[in-house]
């Protein structure tokens, strides 16, 4: 079971249950708003942690996990992607 607040406010957004290896997510009292909300909190995560990324010189995202677990706790690794890194990579 997961319990999802609002940090600054401390006020209850929605909890989830994990089934087969996905969150199952109940919105209160978000009405139509919580999809939104939900993707925005998850957009923030991955935006934030791409801003470690570039400023630590493109350090790797695995090394960036054991750095930073705070920042990269939830952040899907399969949707971070660098495009300088990407190019780094490529030979002639």
């Amino acid at each position: 079971m997961c319990l999802l607040t609002d940090r600054p406010i401390g006020r209850r957004m929605g909890t989830g249950i994990r089934c087969r290896g996905l969150w199952y997510m109940d919105r209160e009292g978000l009405g139509q708003m919580g999809s939104p909300v939900f993707a925005a909190i998850v957009e923030e995560r991955e935006s934030g942690a791409m801003k470690h990324h570039y400023r630590m010189g493109h350090v790797s995202f695995d090394k960036m996990f054991q750095l930073f677990p705070d920042v990269m706790h939830g952040v899907d690794k399969n949707k971070l992607q660098c495009d300088a890194c990407e190019f780094a990579k490529h030979t002639r």
